[in-house]
Formats: C-alpha cells, structure tokens, sequence
C-alpha cells in the first residue's frame, strides 16, 4: 500500500469516526448523556471485538429511534448489547450488523413489528429470529405469524423479551475469531487516525482552502478597480484615457493570471477531496 493510500484511509477513518461522534452527540440528551452513550459503545466493542465506528453509528440511530419510542435507558442498553453479542456469536461483519440494526430500527419507528423486517431482514443475519421471537411471546411461530399480520405485536414489548432470549443461546461465546481480529484491526488503525488528529487536521487543511477560494473570487474583481483608480490618480483623467486601452490589455492578462492561480487553488481542493472517496 503506498504512502497516498494510507493517508486516504486515515482521512476517510477520521471522517467516519468524526460522523458517528456528531450523529451520537446530537442524538444524546446532553454532554453527561453523551459521554455515557460514548463509554457504553467503546466497551462494548472491546467486550465483543466489534468495529467501534459502525457500532457507534448504529447504536446513534438505535437510541434515536428508542427514545422516541419512549424506552428506558436500561432496556436500549439491554437491547443494543444482547445484538451486539449476537452479532460477534454469529461473526457477523460490519454490514451484516448493519443489516440487523436497520431491521430493529424500522420496527422501533413503526411502532408494530412486521413479518418483513423480522423474518426476513432479521432472520436473514440472526438464524432462528422467528422462533426465538414466538418463544418470547410465549407462542407458536404460526401464532406470532398471525399477531403479525393482525398488527398485535409492539416492537417495545417484543424487542427487551428477543434479547433475552438471543442472550441464553449466545452464552457460550469466543469472540476471539478471525472477524474479531478484522473488527480489531480496524479499531487498532481508527485509534491511530485519532490519535494522530488527522481528522482536525485535514478539517483545517480544506477550511484554508476554502477560504482562499472565497477570498480569491470576493476580491478579484475588487482588486481591478482599486489598479484602475490608483492609475487615473497617478497619470491624471487625460492621460489615464490614453493610456486605458494598455491598462486593459494589461488587466486582461493580470486576469488570466488570477484566474490560472484560482484554478490551481481549486485542482488542490479536489486532490484534498479525492482522499475522501
């Protein structure tokens, strides 16, 4: 891997983390809440060796959505760990807990739990989903099937009772899998980007750039008048209408200059931005 290479992984790893810290900021119910929510995160990714990134990103949207649906804290921690130790008992990789979470979200913010998002978006990632979901209700799978369709099962009554039932069938867990020393890998290399600032620092870099992209085409034509005003003044009004038709030409070239150097300006900005892709 070459040097550029590298430092477009940090930026997008800095830029990723930076994300999932300001949608887990926003989303959390003050600086002390926030902090908690950080702590809780971080020590379950070291418990589970899950991608601290995407496990931050995920539980953001998760508390969001859990607490609008009026859940306690007590039971979206429940919750949100019982699937994460599912997720690292299944080995599943970042997109696959993705996949999981976005199922629980939807069901969250619907309100009523459907066959869609339980047997299919669930079940696909977490085998037995159904079952274990019936066994939490106390009932068949065909009679959950039918509170489905009937629109009886609430998405708060069935979630805290799943995640009881994901943690019995979990308990006997090694996270110390190949998946595991992948997720580690990943948070040993976002811990280094962090630690490294390089997150501030191309913040910095691009706000420079910006600013003088604003301050080149604020001041450009700005620029022109004040030479244009300081050669009248100098060579007097009669003299400066002869010699106008030099001045332009001569304008027209400090023009092109400009603009070349404003161009130039703007093919480092999109260097800098083509780290991020």
């Amino acid at each position: 891997i070459g040097f550029t290479e590298v430092i477009r992984n940090m930026v997008d790893s800095a830029k990723q983390l930076d994300k999932a810290q300001t949608l887990l900021k926003n989303v959390s119910n003050g600086i002390g809440n926030y902090a908690q929510n950080q702590q809780f995160v971080m020590d379950l990714s070291k418990k589970y060796n899950q991608e601290l990134t995407s496990l931050m990103n995920n539980y953001a949207k998760f508390h969001s959505a859990a607490n609008m649906a009026n859940m306690s804290m007590e039971e979206q921690t429940k919750i949100y760990e019982a699937l994460t130790r599912a997720g690292a008992y299944y080995s599943l990789t970042a997109d696959e807990m993705n996949g999981v979470m976005l199922a629980v979200n939807q069901m969250i913010s619907k309100g009523k739990v459907s066959s869609e998002e339980l047997r299919r978006q669930l079940g696909e990632r977490l085998p037995g989903a159904m079952n274990l979901a019936a066994k939490a209700m106390g009932v068949t799978t065909a009679q959950l099937d039918k509170m489905i369709r009937d629109g009886e099962v609430l998405a708060t009554d069935l979630l805290p009772k799943l995640a009881d039932e994901l943690n019995g069938v979990t308990g006997n867990l090694d996270v110390n899998t190949l998946q595991g020393g992948l997720n580690r890998l990943k948070n040993s290399f976002t811990n280094l980007t962090k630690n490294l600032n390089i997150g501030e620092l191309y913040k910095k870099i691009v706000n420079s750039v910006a600013d003088g992209l604003d301050y080149i085409a604020k001041n450009l034509t700005t620029l022109k008048n004040q030479i244009y005003v300081l050669m009248a003044s100098i060579f007097g009004h009669k003299m400066w209408n002869k010699l106008k038709g030099t001045w332009q030409t001569y304008a027209a070239a400090v023009n092109t200059s400009l603009t070349a150097a404003q161009t130039k300006v703007q093919q480092f900005s999109s260097s800098l931005i083509s780290l991020e892709k």
